[in-house]
């Protein structure tokens, strides 16, 4: 959409305007989030997954319109296409752990994150960028039609009795307990609560790498060709990505899934440590390369063990609960990182953040191996009690 502004004569502005409109709907997120428990996950993505179709099409007509007011159709889209979007985020990352058996979460959540990383670093681009040169809305035509195609392969969920409402016991709690029982969860399941507080650190780490390569680089570049290596770069750096996420239940079966979380929790915190030892290509590519594989190996298999800590009935409020303390994060540690940069210089920004995300995690991970523990020893207690007990 950014391309799609600027392509049609938008300025800055106007590009960041679209941009936060797309995202401004996960501040209420977590509010948000109780459609998806209150109506149950699959009647939450018969309703609202049709509003991304209605959306992407109004984006379409505003960035084919060539008037001033098409911006303003633009924007429209947008802003109903990200309010649809976080609704049914909440709604389509909890299926998995509705209709599979806990064991299979960790290869579940794993073969998401690798297909979706596919889609975002490869196939998303070239298509973008080739149906561009048809015409401007030809990108959104095409993701109206995959999103139908995905609707139509999911219907068959809609009406599956694993992905309905939690039957009410008769003890409603008001609408504030209500909304924020998915953040009184995460704050008392300390599996959870090690999750949240590691993710904020890993999360900042791969924020400020992805805020500061560009300039780090571009300061000390020899050759003008420096935007292209870095392509290049993330390009590889998206491929390792896919194969750790595609290997990370392997890795967690031979280490253990909370050994392996805080490996690659590490190694994001490693990569603003590997890039501040200077910008030559080979620090900058180790850099890049360990906060994609942290990442891609720490998101599935931190999804996975929020689902199994999670009640069916919290699974959509928890999950948007993590999720709005990321995102909530993020904007901030990006402004963060460009005042810093602009005060201390690039090196020191990185020092600094690899500290910040260390600190984070000397108080996540406790939390982590503490909760990792008392689940194991849930399992063994349910494996010696009686059958029908």
């Amino acid at each position: 959409m950014p391309l799609a502004v600027a392509a049609r004569g938008g300025d800055a502005l106007q590009i960041g305007l679209v941009s936060a409109a797309l995202y401004a709907w996960w501040i209420v997120s977590v509010p948000l989030s109780v459609i998806t428990d209150r109506l149950g996950i699959g009647p939450t993505l018969r309703i609202f997954a049709p509003l991304r179709f209605v959306g992407l099409a109004v984006i379409a007509i505003g960035v084919a319109t060539e008037a001033e007011w098409g911006y303003g159709v633009l924007l429209t889209g947008v802003l109903l296409y990200g309010f649809a979007d976080v609704v049914v985020d909440s709604a389509s990352g909890t299926l998995p752990a509705a209709v599979m058996k806990s064991e299979d979460y960790d290869a579940a959540y794993s073969s998401l994150y690798a297909v979706t990383r596919t889609a975002d670093l490869v196939l998303g681009p070239v298509l973008g960028a080739g149906l561009f040169l048809l015409n401007l809305w030809a990108p959104f035509a095409l993701a109206v039609l995959l999103l139908a195609v995905s609707y139509g392969t999911l219907f068959s969920f809609f009406g599956d009795q694993r992905t309905q409402a939690a039957p009410a016991d008769g003890t409603e709690p008001g609408w504030f307990s209500a909304t924020f029982a998915g953040l009184r969860h995460v704050v008392r399941t300390p599996l959870i609560r090690g999750i949240a507080i590691t993710l904020i650190g890993v999360a900042a780490a791969s924020e400020v790498t992805a805020v500061v390569v560009a300039p780090y680089v571009r300061a000390a570049a020899e050759s003008d060709y420096w935007p292209q290596i870095l392509g290049g770069v993330n390009a590889i750096a998206g491929i390792a990505a896919i194969s750790a996420a595609l290997a990370a239940t392997v890795i967690a079966g031979r280490l253990g899934r909370t050994r392996t979380m805080i490996g690659a929790a590490t190694l994001g915190v490693a990569s603003p440590v590997l890039m501040s030892l200077g910008p030559s290509w080979t620090f900058v590519a180790l850099a890049l390369v360990a906060a994609a594989v942290g990442e891609a190996i720490w998101v599935p298999l931190a999804q996975a063990s929020m689902m199994k800590a999670t009640p069916h009935h919290l699974l959509g409020r928890t999950r948007a609960a993590v999720m709005f303390i990321i995102w909530g994060t993020i904007p901030a540690t990006s402004l963060m990182a460009g005042a810093l940069a602009v005060t201390i210089g690039l090196v020191w920004t990185l020092i600094v953040t690899a500290l910040f995300a260390a600190l984070l995690c000397a108080f996540g991970f406790p939390a982590l191996l503490s909760g990792g523990r008392g689940e194991r020893e849930l399992r063994r207690t349910r494996t010696r009690l009686p059958r029908g007990r």
